[in-house]
């Protein structure tokens, strides 16, 4: 028994004596980036290439010079000048690519001198002067750089964030995780619309990216079947394509306006259309919709006529917008059969869009529609303007509209 317990001690003892003194040699992590030069005769050129930023620790050696006087005092057909260049003095250029200086030192006496300097990534070309005793050493790690800054991408989507010039680990973090996660390889997942900040920590280093969610944009061929179904419901709705899969638009009814009060007292009549709709057009990998109201002017007079819309007044009881006309044609003309001037023209305003999110005259327009009354005004360059007041079923007819294009915009 006193012989098995004097074994157990012994061994405990051992094994301490051994994780002491090793733990004592365990060393830090090694640097990213490790060179050392000796000069193995009096003039020595290399070369280092860095993949990244790296912050440099630069250390120069010499040790021994005034061991060569004995050898030199023996030695006296050694040219002195000459001797006391090999012998005195240790110097390192460091070079970039364009051949520009970018560290340059001369030790005069034996010891050691270290310099910190931080370098971009590229090619270098050291420049050595000394004896055999003298030495460069090289050490440093690379500045983590994260792949990007700003990320953005759809509810279920994913990417990944990398960080370069290190191979050091990073510690990754998602400052609303509701919003977008990310896991311990970088990869960031969409979770909810919405904004957060990733942040990457490694070797010191805090490195931060803003990711913006955004919900998934619809697909062209989805908002046309429910266009299509929207005109099924409403039987003064009408779909029309206009290129197949890549346009269509949804009309609501068209008010077609006559004045011929004028016929007698100035020789001319004039007719007002007005037409919301909605346009879907494909343009890439995504789908464009907006809300437009078309509007026009026809007139027939014995006098000369240039008509030519510009703007599209829309009004109800305590509102107002004015909104100028787009893609304007006109066409002016003269019956020698008849003897009357024929003008005609007509243009378009737009009320809203998918891609500009400021929904100020789509707000409007749906209030107004929803009015006692509402009323329009279109106004041609040459000052002929016609104005119309549109029944409770017309208004009633487009408030519905606006509305539907107002759920088709939430799947946005």
């Amino acid at each position: 028994m006193k012989r098995a317990y004097k074994l157990m001690v012994l061994g405990s003892v051992m094994m301490f004596c051994f994780f002491f003194f090793f733990q004592g040699e365990v060393r830090a992590a090694s640097p990213d980036f490790y060179k050392r030069y000796s000069v193995k005769g009096y003039e020595e050129e290399y070369t280092f290439k860095l993949k990244a930023k790296c912050k440099l620790t630069l250390t120069m050696e010499c040790y021994g010079h005034d061991d060569n006087d004995d050898w030199d005092d023996d030695n006296d057909d050694w040219d002195d000048d000459w001797d006391d260049d090999w012998i005195d003095g240790f110097s390192v250029a460091i070079l970039d690519e364009e051949d520009d200086d970018v560290f340059e030192h001369w030790m005069l006496e034996d010891g050691v001198y270290n310099k910190r300097l931080t370098l971009p990534a590229g090619t270098y070309y050291v420049m050595m002067e000394g004896d055999n005793k003298c030495s460069l050493t090289l050490s440093g790690d690379y500045i983590p750089v994260l792949s990007s800054s700003n990320l953005s991408l759809d509810i279920g989507k994913t990417k990944t964030l990398s960080v370069k010039g290190t191979t050091k680990k990073v510690t990754w973090k998602s400052e609303k995780p509701s919003i977008a996660s990310v896991t311990s390889k970088g990869v960031v997942k969409g979770k909810k619309a919405g904004k957060t900040t990733i942040t990457a920590k490694c070797n010191g280093y805090t490195l931060k990216c803003k990711v913006t969610v955004k919900k998934k944009q619809p697909t062209y061929t989805t908002l046309a079947k429910k266009m299509k179904a929207i005109a099924a419901k409403n039987k003064n709705f009408q779909f029309k394509n206009i290129d197949v899969g890549k346009k269509c638009k949804l009309f609501a009814k068209k008010e077609l306006h006559i004045d011929k009060s004028k016929i007698e007292s100035q020789g001319f009549f004039m007719v007002g259309t007005y037409q919301p709709y909605m346009e879907l057009a494909k343009k890439g990998n995504r789908a464009e919709l907006r809300l437009k109201i078309e509007g026009g002017l026809e007139m027939y007079s014995i006098y000369y006529t240039s008509l030519r819309c510009n703007k599209l007044n829309i009004s109800s009881p305590n509102r107002r917008m004015n909104l100028y006309m787009e893609n304007v044609s006109a066409s002016n003309t003269y019956s020698y059969s008849t003897g009357l001037y024929h003008g005609i023209s007509k243009g378009y305003v737009t009320v809203s869009t998918s891609s500009k999110k400021s929904d100020t005259n789509l707000k409007k327009l749906e209030a107004m529609t929803g009015q006692s009354s509402l009323k329009m005004r279109i106004e041609s360059l040459d000052g002929w303007f016609f104005y119309s007041s549109f029944t409770s079923n017309t208004r009633k007819n487009w408030n519905k509209f606006v509305k539907e294009y107002q759920k088709l915009l939430k799947e946005y």
